[in-house]
């Protein structure tokens, strides 16, 4: 029992309110629970464990200059989850030895009773209120990145959705990429899926295709395709546990779960279109996640309900103490009897579990895939997890192939600096695997496509990238013939130490009557293209010296956000004065 003659312990004379006695000192106050603070002594050791994590950290980031990024990425992945570790058992010391000796919390707070009970109670109904919006204050980082691309990038900051684009005659075809990690065909070697967003359909071989929901957004789409962030290193490209630690620790998911599924039920379909009635896309979005995760929250919200009614019945008499227990342990053992039956949603009537956020996040940290085959007849789970195209293929290029495309013009604009190629190499070894053809050099066919790849390299007056494609794999395929033109955001030698050029106006794109004179020319005098930093938010920054960073035309990952005016206006001259060319040839061909 937890009860000694009928009180709890930490209520025995002998220990009750010893630490806020009137005129106790610390001596005082070890003299009389003498036996417990020597036992207390290698838990002071925590906090002395915890100083030397945090120093560890602060030099890895001091280093950095001299040292590299190796360092501190290796300090974060073993070093940070102790130092989390540290903070909660200090914490958990805290609460445990607060009322019975001088403990304080950070060396400030002393603990009082009353408070911790408000401040508990407050929490749990906070905890309640909050659960059915979870999925909303999880993609918090997630909606900041699609409202900053649709507030700078689109015209007018206005968004509109992607299956929209098929009904306007003018508008191309436009085609988007992402990848999940949630689902895996059998004999797969990695846990990574690619996806393609078009305005008909969403999906791939590998998922199956499904059509494109009325509600899905373009601001939605472009930021999934570019969320590029922890989330897609740590649940694609890397299994260490320490890097999905700290993706569910700092909440950095620049990605989003996204419904797929084909058929919708009709009843959510008509609350979902009278929602679009009253508050458009974005409430028919809102409302199509809520309804499909409403189930798995009233199972939580079952499970908080006992946690916070165990935790209201220790409020009261001391006696109800085993009741509050049983309640705590009910609700236990119903949150993991709910993530237990979480791994089996490929069951009748268990897919609502896999329609929770809560428990998704679970299954990324546990390394948890779901395995089907749509040929089989084993579809995806209906909600999935979409991050970075760019793990796979984030240029489309292997979307074209499948439709064996005449001519392909890739405009690379990669965070590429030193001209490796990585991402064109990733999305030709990808349609390689799936056998969708071979490249090659259209001069000199019987060399290696890498020393083509390597002259484009070292050569940095090459305007553009010329690759042929032989479509088909088989001996007795037609070998249809294809030509990939790459143009990469790169700065040519002519381009070096060129003035900064004033801002496109309409009148110069359509007439071609030249740029306009710059009203502040003095501002910007002796300021040359290469010599921009990607840090500045306005033209302001530029023409006040700061122009710190990586220099123009790569910049920093800022680029995933904003751009300066001047920064844009000197890219797209760039892009038409690299494109020229490759345009030309390419339309030249018979």
């Amino acid at each position: 029992s937890d009860l000694h003659d009928g009180s709890p312990w930490f209520k025995d004379p002998v220990f009750v309110d010893v630490a806020h006695r009137k005129g106790a000192t610390i001596e005082s106050v070890k003299s009389e629970t003498k036996d417990l603070e020597e036992n207390m002594g290698h838990l002071k050791l925590l906090a002395i464990f915890g100083w030397v994590l945090l120093a560890s950290l602060v030099s890895a980031v001091c280093c950095m200059p001299i040292m590299g990024a190796e360092l501190l990425t290796f300090i974060l992945c073993v070093v940070g989850p102790l130092f989390v570790a540290v903070l909660l058992l200090c914490f958990v010391r805290f609460r445990v030895f607060g009322p019975i000796t001088p403990e304080r919390l950070g060396g400030q707070i002393d603990f009082d009773r009353e408070t911790w009970d408000m401040v508990s109670t407050w929490t749990f109904i906070l905890a309640l209120v909050l659960l059915p919006f979870y999925e909303e204050v999880r993609a918090v980082l997630h909606f900041y990145y699609k409202r900053s691309l649709q507030l700078n990038f689109f015209r007018r900051g206005r968004d509109m959705c992607i299956a929209d684009l098929a009904k306007s005659p003018y508008c191309p075809f436009i085609i988007l990429t992402g990848t999940s990690s949630d689902f895996q065909p059998p004999n797969d070697v990695d846990n990574i899926s690619e996806l393609s967003f078009s305005a008909l359909h969403c999906g791939s071989l590998e998922t199956g295709y499904v059509n494109m929901q009325p509600y899905f957004s373009l601001a939605k789409c472009t930021a999934l395709t570019g969320a590029g962030c922890l989330d897609a290193i740590s649940l694609s490209m890397s299994n260490a546990l320490t890097m999905r630690f700290w993706l569910q620790v700092l909440n950095l998911s620049w990605g989003d779960y996204i419904m797929f599924q084909g058929r919708i039920n009709p009843v959510i379909g008509a609350i979902t279109g009278c929602m679009r009635a009253l508050f458009g896309p974005t409430g028919q979005a809102w409302a199509t996640r809520f309804l499909h995760r409403l189930p798995s929250v009233v199972l939580w919200w079952t499970g908080m309900g006992l946690l916070n009614a165990g935790w209201q019945a220790t409020l009261g008499d001391d006696l109800l103490c085993n009741r509050g227990k049983a309640l705590f342990s009910y609700a236990v053992q119903l949150v993991i009897l709910f993530l237990a039956l979480s791994f089996f949603s490929f069951l009748p009537y268990l897919d609502l579990f896999a329609l929770s956020p809560v428990m998704r996040q679970f299954h990324q940290v546990t390394r948890h895939c779901a395995i089907g085959d749509v040929q089989s007849g084993i579809a995806p789970p209906r909600m999935l997890y979409v991050t970075d195209g760019g793990v796979k293929d984030c240029t489309t290029l292997v979307q074209l192939m499948q439709r064996r495309s005449a001519r392909i013009l890739l405009v690379l604009a990669a965070s590429d600096p030193s001209d490796d190629l990585g991402v064109l190499k990733a999305a030709m070894q990808v349609a390689s695997q799936h056998k969708l053809g071979s490249f090659f050099d259209p001069k000199d066919p019987r060399k290696d496509i890498n020393v083509l790849l390597d002259r484009f390299k070292d050569d940095k007056s090459m305007p553009y990238l010329h690759m042929g494609i032989l479509y088909g794999w088989k001996s007795d395929d037609e070998g249809e013939r294809g030509d990939l033109f790459v143009v990469k955001n790169r700065l040519p030698p002519d381009h070096e130490g060129e003035s900064v050029q004033p801002p496109m106006t309409e009148e110069e794109i359509c007439t071609d009557c030249g740029p306009r004179p710059r009203e502040d020319a003095d501002a910007w005098a002796g300021m040359t293209t290469d010599g921009l930093g990607p840090f500045g938010c306005c033209d302001c920054c530029h023409t006040s010296g700061l122009n710190c960073g990586p220099k123009f035309p790569h910049g920093s990952f800022t680029g995933y956000l904003y751009l300066s005016p001047q920064w844009c206006t000197s890219l797209a001259r760039l892009g038409f004065d690299m494109s020229q060319e490759a345009i030309e040839t390419m339309t030249g061909l018979e």
